[in-house]
This record gives C-alpha cells, structure tokens and sequence, in this order.
C-alpha cells in the first residue's frame, strides 16, 4: 500500500469520524424540534387549521426544514409582531434564541429524525375549534349588525367597534387615534366644500350615516 492510499484512507476514515460526530451532538426532530413545535407551532399548523400544512409528524415537517428554519431565523414564524424590548404580554409566542438555534443546527445538519421514543406526546386541543378553550362570548357580526357591510376597513371598522362597544360583555374602548384623524379629515372636506354632503361610500345604493364621533 503507497503512501498516497494510506493518507487517503486516513482522510476517508476521518471525515467520516468527524461525520459521525455530528450526528450524535446535532439536534433530532423527536427529541428537540418536535417539543418546540408542538408548544409554539401546531395549534395552527394541523389538520383543519389555518396553516397551509401540519407540522405534527416527522414526515410532515422534514421537506419543510430548510423553510422552518428561514422563517424562525426572520422572526416570521411563529407570527409575533410584539418587541420584546417593550413589555412582557401574555400568550408570548415568539420563540427563544435557543430554540431558534436548535431549530437552525437542526436543519443544518440534514434534519434527523432521531428516535420515536423521544417524541413527546401530540398536543389535544378542544372539540369546536377553538384553540384555548370556548371563549366568554362570540359575536355574530352578521346577525348583530343586520345588512350593514361589516366587512373590515379603515372606513367602516368605527362602526364594527362601536357594535363590539355597545355589545353587553366586556367593554371595548374604540381607538382614539383613528377617529381623531377621521374628523380633521371630515371638517377639512367640510370648510372646502360646506355645501357637499360626504360620502364615505361612493358608488353604492345605500350609505352609513355619518358617526356622531366626527361631529363633536
């Protein structure tokens, strides 16, 4: 045997140490990723959820790994527009560097599956839909509001509120800022055109009167 086959079969044997190595220190889907997933993920990435696909079984989540990965290190998923740096809120669901990082050496190393024995047990969730329990009250938006157009927008969303106000629950408080900008907007149009009525609803048969918000 030559000194070149000795050094190749060194380098070989080698490569597939180190190889080996990693495969026991990297992160497996049963006994690290699936826990992360399971407490952060699939109340709604499951069957008959909102997501686009479920996020339960190893052969789920494995062709979505490098995609996993993308969307945690972006700080997309799970979605959480709240800053950290603010305040502390309830039902947190971003998730901690420390998943992120496990979730990242986990893709990065070839997303193994590791052992069914680790798998932690799949979530329940209750019968009905709702993903923390029957909540105290449910609005029938349609039913509620008639044949108004409830349908949400910067323009008609004052009116959705005030219905949530006056319904006898919880008191919903409106948002300040959005009314305050609908009225310098209402008296603008007023004093340029005192004699046009407006019209938050152009082209339609019928209109909303105007809140009494803006009048004040």
């Amino acid at each position: 045997m030559t000194k070149m086959t000795r050094a190749c079969m060194l380098a070989v044997a080698a490569m597939a140490a180190a190889s080996a190595a990693r495969a026991q220190t990297a992160p497996t889907f049963s006994k690290d990723v699936a826990p992360i997933l399971y407490s952060n993920c699939v109340v709604c990435h499951r069957p008959g959820e909102v997501a686009p696909m479920s996020l339960i079984t190893y052969q789920n989540v494995r062709p979505w790994a490098r995609a996993i990965k993308n969307k945690v290190v972006g700080h997309e998923m799970p979605p959480w527009g709240a800053s950290p740096a603010s305040m502390k809120l309830a039902n947190d669901r971003s998730l901690s560097q420390k998943d992120i990082d496990t979730i990242v050496k986990w893709a990065d190393s070839g997303a193994p599956q590791g052992d069914d024995k680790d798998l932690p047990a799949v979530p329940a969730f209750p019968a009905g839909g709702w993903a923390f329990g029957e909540p105290d009250a449910v609005v029938d938006l349609p039913r509620l509001m008639g044949n108004y157009d409830w349908r949400f927008s910067e323009r008609n969303l004052w009116k959705v509120e005030q219905a949530l106000i006056d319904y006898p629950h919880h008191r919903i408080v409106t948002s300040k800022a959005r009314v305050d900008r609908w009225r310098r907007k209402y008296r603008a149009f007023r004093e340029q055109f005192p004699d046009r009525k407006p019209l938050f609803y152009p082209r339609r048969e019928r209109w909303t009167p105007l809140p009494q918000e803006f009048l004040r």
